[in-house]
């Protein structure tokens, strides 16, 4: 992704197996979303935004339950969008990864329910493989959210 293009906003980074806030003024970023799942929640009224890249979504329920919950505890459902990329299968591998890859896209799609994040409010986009890779980001002001796919 071309980063010059907010300067001067600031750029939030999220590595693997973390969440990160942010607030208006600033883009949140994580990439290398392969099988790996990255989730924005956007709070238009709040000007905010949480974003989480998931490593392993099933085995990690509980942090993002917290992440998830803290976040819309400050914003209720409302004025939120959320945003899921990634989780990338890859078609010819064999040994339960891909029934992992499914638990962990409904894992995700559980805790959202669960918070009492109705469906039509989740854009999902899952990948079909993850020959390539998506970087995501969300300028935390306007709610534009970008989407690129790299290899």
């Amino acid at each position: 992704m071309d980063r010059d293009r907010y300067l001067p906003k600031p750029l939030v980074w999220v590595d693997m197996f973390q969440f990160k806030t942010a607030e208006a003024g600033t883009v949140i970023h994580t990439d290398a979303l392969g099988p790996c799942i990255g989730l924005v929640i956007w709070d238009e009224q709040r000007k905010t935004a949480l974003l989480g890249h998931l490593a392993d979504a099933e085995r990690d329920k509980e942090n993002i339950q917290k992440a998830v919950g803290d976040f819309i505890g400050l914003s209720g459902t409302d004025a939120i969008k959320v945003y899921l990329r990634g989780g990338g299968i890859q078609g010819d591998i064999s040994g339960g990864y891909v029934e992992e890859i499914e638990k962990d896209r409904k894992a995700v799609l559980n805790i959202l329910s669960g918070a009492g994040i109705e469906q039509d409010k989740i854009d999902v986009e899952w990948m079909d493989d993850y020959s390539y890779c998506a970087d995501i980001e969300i300028d935390v002001e306007t709610g534009d959210f970008k989407c690129e796919y790299t290899n």
